[in-house]
């Protein structure tokens, strides 16, 4: 395998597995071969200086790499170039920059960046508020599996907002969060099941859903669910909390 390839598959996995230390020898070459243009070096180095490793903990220079990848095309520096652009980290908070490259990477495929490409759209943040354009990027996401994009993808259907209202939709959306563990997806198809919304009124699917939220601290679960209690016979509550314990256990 050529050895610039197979450093750059090294610096990738780094990455991927959240490495917490390099090697001076290995922050130096990866240095070596971002100063020579490797985009993906770029990224790396970027990231490098971005947590702290390997180096002192330097905004600015993440920022610095990050952009050299981005301008080359690499998804993953642009999505972070525009996390850093939104977040005011490295430089000043700029919600325009945000969206031109977190647009970038949404338009190549990164999930990440199309949930908060539509998060923007949805917020009128660097750009109009404009909900179907967020409903767009949401479903994108949401079809790649991102949590949070299929959480507020339901949100859009239940409010009709981008869309049509549609409960049924809201509903399967809300289940992809939920039974990924996103508690905010959990606490919302719990509220759908007491609302009747796209499903028949269920307590004890209800209970289980805010049991599980609760489960993670999510604010309000334990509240809500104690409050559906009251509506439910002591069977029914013995049973939703078996339901419960069985899908926490089987989502370790």
């Amino acid at each position: 395998m050529n050895e610039n390839v197979s450093m750059r598959l090294s610096l990738a996995l780094l990455i991927l597995l959240g490495s917490l230390s390099v090697s001076a020898s290995e922050f130096d070459e990866t240095k070596a071969l971002a100063e020579q243009g490797d985009a993906d070096a770029q990224f790396a180095l970027g990231y490098n200086y971005y947590a702290g490793i390997g180096a002192p903990q330097d905004y600015k220079e993440a920022l610095r790499w990050y952009r050299a990848s981005a301008e080359q095309g690499d998804q993953y520096a642009q999505s972070s170039l525009a996390k850093m652009y939104y977040d005011g980290e490295g430089t000043s908070q700029d919600y325009k920059e945000a969206l031109r490259w977190f647009k970038a990477s949404a338009v190549q495929g990164y999930a990440s960046s199309q949930y908060y490409l539509a998060i923007m759209y949805q917020n009128g943040e660097g750009t109009p508020q404009d909900y179907k354009e967020a409903f767009k990027w949401f479903s994108a996401s949401a079809e790649q599996g991102n949590d949070g994009a299929q959480n507020n993808l339901a949100v859009l259907y239940s409010n009709g907002e981008g869309t049509l209202q549609n409960y049924k939709e809201a509903m399967k959306w809300y289940r992809a969060s939920a039974e990924q563990g996103y508690t905010q997806g959990q606490f919302n198809l719990a509220l759908m099941y007491v609302r009747e919304e796209g499903v028949p009124q269920d307590y004890k699917s209800a209970h289980m859903w805010w049991s599980i939220a609760a489960a993670s601290d999510h604010a309000g679960a334990a509240k809500n669910r104690d409050k559906v209690a009251g509506m439910m016979t002591p069977a029914e509550i013995s049973e939703a909390q078996q339901m419960a314990s069985d899908w926490i256990k089987a989502h370790p």
